[in-house]
């Protein structure tokens, strides 16, 4: 069985996110149970480009962060695409650590709207948000920044 592992920032993140989109942040909580109890889902968070949003029968869409892993962050995204098709953007960003595919290390939960990057990137690596998950990045895998 995998196993998310929680950074304390995305503690933080799920909290904050809460007071405004509690039964979102409980259908991602249901989402990643589910990840978590069945080893097939699991590993396909390990693969990119899995999910498709026109797919009504997927889930979960994943992707590399490409801007990260470019500058050597093996950082990935994972959105619930119920909630996607629904007009609400939330996404998980995780790592592994030391090639243990059945853990996954979730260092941020982010709330994106649609077609805004003021909240947040991908392609900023400078952004307050970018920078808080690189660090937590580091931190898991042992490096200093």
């Amino acid at each position: 069985m995998g196993k998310f592992i929680f950074h304390r920032d995305a503690l933080e993140d799920i909290q904050l996110l809460s007071f405004a989109h509690s039964v979102e942040m409980l259908q991602l909580g249901q989402m990643l149970r589910q990840l978590e109890a069945d080893p097939a889902k699991f590993e396909k968070i390990w693969e990119d480009g899995y999910g498709e949003f026109r797919n009504a029968q997927d889930k979960f869409n994943v992707l590399k962060w490409r801007k990260a892993q470019a500058k050597g962050h093996g950082l990935w995204r994972l959105k619930d695409l119920d909630l996607e098709r629904n007009g609400k953007c939330f996404r998980i960003f995780y790592c592994m650590h030391d090639a243990h595919y059945d853990q996954a290390h979730v260092l941020a939960v982010v709330y994106k709207q649609l077609n805004d990057k003021s909240e947040f990137d991908y392609d900023d690596l400078k952004s307050p948000t970018a920078v808080r998950m690189l660090r937590a990045y580091d931190g898991v895998r042992g490096s200093t920044p």
